[in-house]
């Protein structure tokens, strides 16, 4: 069960880190990258699906 929850604490950290780094893109493109945008757009509800997922209490006991 572990590898399972590490697998998904990797996922939520990845596409936590694509939303903020599409985002940064997008603004300092002032809004014309449309690829950045896109990325964006799909990076945000991959986050917050994979967000769901995440076990914060177990991350609490396992880590102090």
């Amino acid at each position: 069960m572990k590898p399972i929850k590490l697998m998904v604490n990797a996922i939520a950290l990845v596409s936590v880190l694509t939303f903020i780094v599409s985002l940064i893109l997008v603004a300092a493109s002032d809004g014309r990258n449309e690829v950045a945008c896109f990325v964006c757009m799909y990076s945000v509800a991959a986050s917050f699906l994979s967000l769901i997922f995440v076990d914060l209490k177990g991350a609490k006991t396992q880590f102090g």
